[in-house]
């Protein structure tokens, strides 16, 4: 059985702890989900102010935000886990099929949603537009400020 030995040097710096899934995913979370919010929210002062906001409306939003956000957050999880294979390849095809995988869930979470009546079309599919919005906005924002990735 072969020994490995560690040796440090004094001189050279001390490694860095990893970043956690969590510690990550909600760092860069949180800026994304108010902008979203705050779309979401001028979405229904729109449907108010037409005189059309309706608890339907009000659920579509609900549910398109948490689709969008648990979207996000299981996008991120899996970017990070593949970056972590030595594969290149198997990296790739993970984040491919998971994505696949994604898509297929959340169009039949809408499909079922949207069957049940429940649920306002139009102000459940629009939250899925803004988050692609809010990070790109937060993205921006965090440039203008001078803040690394």
């Amino acid at each position: 059985m072969e020994e490995h030995i560690q040796t440090t040097n004094p001189q050279s710096p001390k490694p860095q702890p990893a970043l956690s899934y969590t510690r990550f995913t909600f760092g860069i979370l949180w800026p994304i989900a108010l902008v979203d919010l705050a779309l979401i929210g001028s979405m229904l002062a729109v449907y108010a102010a037409l005189g059309k906001l309706a608890p339907a409306a009000w659920l579509g939003a609900a549910l398109g935000f948490a689709v969008s956000l648990l979207d996000f957050i299981v996008m991120v999880i899996s970017l990070l886990n593949a970056e972590k294979k030595e594969n290149t390849t198997a990296a790739q095809l993970s984040v491919r099929v998971l994505y696949i995988v994604r898509m297929l869930g959340i169009i039949a979470l809408l499909v079922l949603a949207l069957k049940s009546g429940y649920f306002n079309p139009l102000a459940t599919v629009l939250p899925l537009c803004f988050m692609r919005i809010a990070v790109k906005l937060s993205e921006f924002i965090r440039r203008k400020r001078g803040n690394p990735a």
